[in-house]
């Protein structure tokens, strides 16, 4: 099961360049040119075609298109990620970065684990790889989300987001050198432009 339509898009005006066409980010993993770039700070939320449950581990992944320099760094533009179940309300997936406070540049690198729980961090294995499974978190790539972690989040307490009826999923550019993670702490990522969203692929629903 993968995103079937656009909620709605807000690149900030094209901030950063990129490949603004948010119908890439439908359907399955097209690999590095069939993205849709969210622009400096900006957003894409997408809707299903099923309604998205919290199960056993893994409930999606989402896939941007970074690329290992070595095994031991990547290129990532990160990005924010949240969920709801009506539209109106979301839940956003509690976020850690580890890597040092320095500007990795435009083409610079971070350490593969420098981020918890924001997308953009490992490459997607499917686009290319016809025989690998798509729901297979090990070996389809791309960032995986498990909704058990929200269950402490105020608007999960409330009863705003049901972790059994997720129908949208967001996804918010992170600012480089801006923007922190849940903690407090300033987050870096490189390139001067965006993250670029490939994919969003449902596991249990």
């Amino acid at each position: 099961i993968y995103a079937t339509h656009v909620i709605s898009s807000d690149t900030q005006g094209g901030a950063g360049g990129g490949l603004f066409l948010a119908a890439n980010a439908l359907g399955a993993p097209g690999g590095a040119l069939d993205v849709h770039s969210l622009g400096a700070g900006g957003s894409l939320t997408l809707g299903f075609a099923a309604i998205i449950v919290d199960g056993p581990g893994a409930d999606f992944l989402v896939a941007e298109n970074p690329f290992y320099v070595t095994f031991q760094n990547t290129f990532a533009e990160v990005a924010f990620v949240e969920v709801s179940s009506n539209g109106t309300d979301f839940a956003r997936f509690a976020s850690a970065y580890y890597g040092p406070q320095v500007e990795p540049g435009s083409f610079g690198t971070v350490a593969v684990g420098s981020y918890d729980n924001l997308t953009g961090q490992t490459p997607s294995a499917v686009p290319g790889n016809p025989g690998v499974d798509p729901q297979d978190v090990v070996e389809a790539g791309g960032d995986a989300f498990d909704l058990a972690d929200l269950q402490a989040d105020p608007l999960v307490q409330q009863g705003l987001v049901d972790l059994h009826a997720i129908t949208q999923v967001r996804m918010v550019d992170v600012r480089s050198g801006i923007d922190v993670d849940s903690r407090g702490v300033v987050i870096r990522d490189a390139g001067a432009g965006s993250a670029d969203i490939d994919a969003v692929t449902v596991i249990h629903h």
